[in-house]
């Protein structure tokens, strides 16, 4: 069976489980890897950084949280970080980068929608497909086995996202919900990751964040999309209990923009997202 807690329609609530100690368990490039070990072993102390928080694969830093000289050090010591708040101090300080030799990004924007908006269309979307499918919707445990957690990551990896390392998808972090589908042959199609912002500033509080769908591309076109960011959206209410949800996406991804619309998940007003990479990891 797949290290799944199954999917119910009531509030989920888990009781301790005995940890079992796993490592890092990174992947992706060798840049990709060195960041998620980066970001694992200094983890302590972006806990204690007001403003930055963890998100397995990268920092992310909240402007004017942080500011230019706090960003300096998160490029140099993480290699990649995500500036996240009002366009154009993101874009003051992601300029103020280029002379460490970061790689700067365009502009991504936030899109966001609180429960009141999201949530009901979710459960409604999930209704319809959950009488249209013959496979299932389970949640990731926090025991998941690293086959498990490898299976999660090559989805990552085959769809184009910078995949989460193992310790993150286990709540080792933060809190966080992963949801997925697999078929009735037992095949994993589809995965929505969200994980709170506890810690990245007061305006935050009971806020999370969907760092990723991934939907296999056998299994495009077929409706996966929508209903994989609908379970998300449901677990993170329930499991998180997230009054509103944020993301961050593409502007050029029209599939992503147009699925997330569907839950009243529009872009926030002078709010956006920058990535600065620092490639040279030697």
């Amino acid at each position: 069976m797949h290290q799944f807690h199954h999917w119910t329609e009531e509030t989920e609530r888990y009781a301790e489980i005995p940890q079992r100690k796993f490592g890092i368990e990174p992947a992706g490039t060798p840049l990709q890897q060195n960041t998620q070990k980066l970001i694992h072993r200094e983890h302590d102390k972006l806990v204690e950084l007001d403003g930055a928080v963890s998100f397995g694969r990268s920092v992310a830093a909240f402007v004017p949280d942080i500011g230019i000289a706090e960003t300096h050090r998160l490029i140099v010591a993480f290699r990649r970080v995500l500036l996240l708040g009002n366009t154009d101090e993101v874009s003051a300080v992601a300029d103020t980068t280029r002379s460490a030799g970061a790689d700067v990004s365009g502009h991504m924007p936030i899109i966001g929608a609180d429960a009141n908006t999201f949530f009901l269309p979710a459960l409604a979307t999930l209704s319809r497909f959950n009488v249209s499918t013959g496979g299932h919707l389970s949640v990731l445990a926090e025991d998941a086995t690293s086959s498990t957690v490898r299976e999660l990551q090559d989805l990552q990896i085959a769809v184009g996202l910078t995949p989460l390392p193992g310790a993150f998808l286990r709540s080792s972090h933060r809190r966080i919900a992963t949801v997925c589908y697999h078929d009735f042959e037992g095949r994993l199609l589809a995965s929505a990751s969200l994980a709170d912002l506890e810690g990245a500033g007061p305006e935050l509080a009971d806020t999370a964040i969907l760092l990723g769908v991934s939907v296999h591309p056998d299994a495009r076109g077929n409706g996966f999309g929508s209903a994989i960011t609908a379970a998300g959206l449901v677990q993170a209410r329930r499991q998180l209990a997230a009054h509103r949800v944020i993301a961050v996406v593409s502007p050029t991804n029209a599939a992503a923009l147009h699925t997330n619309a569907k839950f009243g998940m529009y872009p926030l007003a002078d709010q956006s997202a920058i990535y600065l990479e620092l490639c040279d990891a030697d």
